[in-house]
C-alpha cells in the first residue's frame, strides 16, 4: 500500500521537472537549459533531476512528448461532440502543427527528425489513427489510407516544420499548403476541401 503514494509523488515530481524545463526554454532559450536551471525552476534538489532523467536530451524528449499528450487530450475534449469526422482530423492536424511550430524546442527537434517522428508515432499516432478510421467510416476518406496515411503525414508535417523555420515569413502559406496537400492526398472531394479550408482560414483560403 505504501508504494502507491511514492509512485504518485514520483510521477508528480517528474512532471514538475518537465514543466520547469519548458518554462526555462520559453523564458531563456535552449542555450540556458541546464540541470541547475531546471531544478531551480522546479524548486527541487539538484540530485532529484537524475532520479528521473539521465540527461538534458532525455528531459527535452519528455517535454516534447508531454506537449503532444497535453494537446491530444485537449483536442479529445474539444472535439468530442463533433459529428464531422473529417473536421476532427483537420482540426487536430492544424492544432498539432501549430503547437509544434511554436514549441520552444522546435529547433532541437528538427535536428533529430527521427526522434521527433518516433514521438509523433507513439504519442499522436493512436489518436490520429482512430480519427482517420472514423473519417473513413463516413466514406469521405479512402479506406486504403487507414494504415498508410499517418506515417506519410508525419513526415510531411516534419518537412513543413523545417520549411517554416527556414522561411518564417511564409509560415501561414506553408501551413495552408500542408493542409490542402494532405486533404487532396486523402482523396477528399474538391468542394469539401474548399469548405474545410474556408472553415480554417476564412475567405483567405
Amino acid at each position: 500500500m505504501k508504494s502507491k503514494p511514492a509512485t504518485r509523488r514520483s510521477l508528480k515530481t517528474r512532471r514538475e521537472l518537465v514543466d520547469a524545463a519548458l518554462q526555462v526554454l520559453e523564458k531563456q532559450g535552449l542555450q540556458e537549459l541546464t540541470v541547475r536551471a531546471i531544478t531551480e525552476q522546479a524548486e527541487v534538489a539538484h540530485g532529484t533531476f537524475y532520479h528521473h532523467f539521465q540527461s538534458i536530451e532525455e528531459i527535452l524528449g519528455a517535454a516534447v512528448e508531454t506537449s503532444m499528450v497535453d494537446l491530444a487530450e485537449q483536442l479529445v475534449e474539444k472535439l468530442a461532440d463533433s459529428e464531422d469526422r473529417v473536421w476532427v482530423v483537420v482540426d487536430s492536424l492544424v492544432s498539432m502543427f501549430r503547437m509544434l511550430r511554436a514549441h520552444p524546442a522546435l529547433g532541437w527537434m528538427l535536428e533529430r527528425p527521427t526522434l521527433l517522428a518516433r514521438a509523433m508515432r507513439d504519442v499522436v499516432g493512436p489518436y490520429a489513427k482512430r480519427d482517420i478510421q472514423n473519417a473513413v467510416d463516413t466514406g469521405e476518406i479512402d479506406s486504403a489510407l487507414v494504415g498508410t496515411a499517418f506515417p506519410l503525414w508525419m513526415w510531411v508535417v516534419i518537412g513543413a516544420l523545417s520549411e517554416t523555420v527556414a522561411n518564417p515569413k511564409h509560415a501561414k502559406t506553408i501551413e495552408k499548403t500542408l493542409v490542402e496537400s494532405i486533404l487532396r492526398a486523402s482523396q477528399i472531394k474538391p468542394a469539401r476541401i474548399t469548405e474545410l479550408m474556408q472553415r480554417i482560414y476564412g475567405q483567405d483560403s
